[in-house]
């Protein structure tokens, strides 16, 4: 596992798209969104407001891509495409009312695959040991990891 080195703060957009890049840059296979792409949710939105589209994903062949989404612009969420399972995991480390909001935009993203077609993707809530958050600061570094976990990093050097 990597060490992110934060402590009581929560990472910042930069830091969540520039971590991520360092480790899986030198990997073919993943594929980092820019949280600015996607924009904040905000969690009483009746609908999901983002400028996504097709031309974002096309050519997308890569086997994982990972996507920080910011929740009310203070916390972290994420969504985790493996396009060679046709797995769509949402991801929201304390568990909160938010992951209603990320299904909805995972289901909105994946008509924007280049190979969509109904039924092709499973959303799904992502599976692991990382447990719940229990503090108000560390999001981030959750999704980090669940990130790290999902795509198979070795870690940082």
């Amino acid at each position: 596992m990597v060490d992110y080195g934060f402590k009581f703060k929560t990472p910042t957009a930069r830091t969540i798209s520039s971590l991520p890049a360092k480790l899986f840059g030198p990997r073919s296979n993943v594929m980092i969104v820019d949280p600015g792409l996607i924009g904040s949710i905000e969690n009483n939105d009746s609908l999901i407001n983002t400028s996504v589209s097709t031309e974002d994903f096309a050519g997308a062949t890569k086997e994982k891509i990972l996507i920080p989404v910011c929740c009310s612009k203070k916390r972290w969420c994420c969504i985790m495409l493996d396009l060679e399972t046709t797995d769509i995991c949402i991801y929201d480390p304390m568990g909160s009312s938010y992951i209603i909001r990320v299904r909805a935009l995972a289901e909105k993203l994946a008509t924007c695959l280049p190979d969509y077609t109904p039924r092709k993707y499973r959303v799904q809530p992502y599976q692991s040991d990382l447990g719940v958050q229990v503090d108000s600061y560390n999001c981030g570094v959750y999704v980090l990891v669940a990130f790290e976990l999902f795509a198979g990093a070795a870690g940082l050097p």
